[in-house]
């Protein structure tokens, strides 16, 4: 990479770009500077300039709107020294219990639910912090996806079989989320795992949009795996409702049940025997999912 190239990420107008802005919203306030410039880097080359390296400079002076951000959110928390310890075990234990609940996932010890739901309560706080009695502060926690995880859930209840199955959508949020973790690490862990890290971190978006169509597809799937016994009537009920409720709550998520229905329904309506199935599916949803 040349110096134009460098120049024109250090001109780049950050505070300009909406979707720059949207992407600081979701970062830890208390991120230190380096680790900050690391993600901006990244930010840059899978936004704007995919041949920019992120490794070519060292320091830059685009500091400011992290800076702003981070007083502005510190300005509403608690006393800063103790919150950053907080933070950074609260985050550690996070991540801790997503790792044990992927390697669980895949070599069943015993249940491992819990570690899922705590991870979620956790990162649920990190994000929402503590709770308030007002409707934004409601609407903020429905629409959060580690809020969604644990409606998610608590369907678990209703799998008799099949559980790495339904474990998938959880498997892939906290894949990104551990990545991110070691990405604000940095030190030899993000040195060892550094390209798998920076390949899932890049991929951020296309892992919600599968997470979001793995969710749809268990609608179907929980009905299959009745007529195998692997399941019950409530399997099926619970996760429809639960996909109604979150087509209601989350806009992403809603792009891609309409995608899935264009996709993957619409053009096999004109089958004679699909189009048969298909529509009595829809009808039974109807009787079973309130306002579906």
């Amino acid at each position: 990479m040349n110096q134009a190239k460098l120049r024109q990420f250090q001109n780049f107008q950050f505070e300009n770009n909406v979707v720059w802005k949207d992407f600081i919203k979701e970062l830890d306030p208390t991120i230190p500077k380096e680790r900050f410039e690391k993600l901006k880097k990244i930010w840059y080359r899978d936004n704007i300039d995919p041949e920019f390296d992120p490794e070519f400079i060292g320091n830059t002076n685009s500091y400011t709107t992290h800076e702003n951000h981070t007083h502005s959110q510190q300005r509403r928390g608690f006393d800063l020294g103790e919150q950053t310890l907080v933070v950074k075990i609260l985050l550690g234990v996070e991540n801790f219990l997503k790792l044990a609940f992927i390697i669980t996932s895949f070599i069943p010890i015993g249940p491992n639910t819990l570690f899922a739901a705590v991870a979620c309560v956790l990162g649920l706080y990190r994000l929402c912090k503590f709770p308030q009695m007002t409707k934004e502060y409601g609407r903020l926690v429905l629409q959060n996806e580690f809020a969604q995880n644990l409606l998610f859930l608590f369907g678990h209840f209703f799998v008799y079989s099949f559980k790495t199955v339904f474990n998938v959508p959880l498997i892939l949020h906290f894949a990104l989320g551990l990545s991110s973790y070691i990405l604000l690490l940095q030190g030899p862990i993000y040195e060892l795992f550094k390209t798998k890290v920076d390949k899932i971190y890049q991929m951020k978006d296309q892992i919600y949009v599968l997470k979001y169509r793995i969710e749809i597809a268990l609608v179907p799937a929980s009905f299959v795996f009745l007529f195998l016994g692997k399941s019950s009537i409530l399997t099926f009920v619970y996760f429809a409702n639960f996909a109604r409720i979150k087509y209601i709550l989350v806009d992403k998520f809603k792009v891609e049940c309409k995608y899935v229905n264009q996709k993957y329904l619409e053009p096999y309506k004109t089958n004679p025997i699909l189009s048969y199935i298909i529509p009595a599916f829809q009808q039974l949803c109807s009787y079973l999912i309130p306002t579906w």
